[in-house]
């Protein structure tokens, strides 16, 4: 349980780095930039990916469960989603409107 939570708490810290950071913010708009500039399929699915924690959470808790768990399997992919869920139940949760 204590990996588990570990891997959450990576793959929640990660996503917020991406999606919210000042760090990222550079990279962040580079990416939206040349999405405008070459709408692709591709290009729309990555500037989704770097603009969106729920997106950002899958693929990064993808990478983070093979690394930490070091194997691929259908629980590989149920961790990712796991992570989706967790940040869709705290942003609910605790969304004070």
């Amino acid at each position: 349980m204590t990996i588990y939570i570990y891997y959450l708490l990576t793959v929640i810290g990660i996503g917020y780095f991406v999606i919210q950071s000042d760090l990222m913010k550079k990279f962040r708009m580079n990416i939206t930039i040349a999405t405008e500039a070459y709408p692709w399929w591709f290009m729309e699915k990555i500037d989704g990916v770097v603009n969106c924690i729920y997106c950002a959470s899958f693929w990064i808790g993808l990478i983070v469960a093979i690394i930490i768990y070091e194997e691929a399997t259908i629980h590989t992919i149920f961790s990712a989603f796991s992570c989706m869920g967790i940040l869709y139940v705290i942003h609910n949760l605790f969304n004070k409107k």
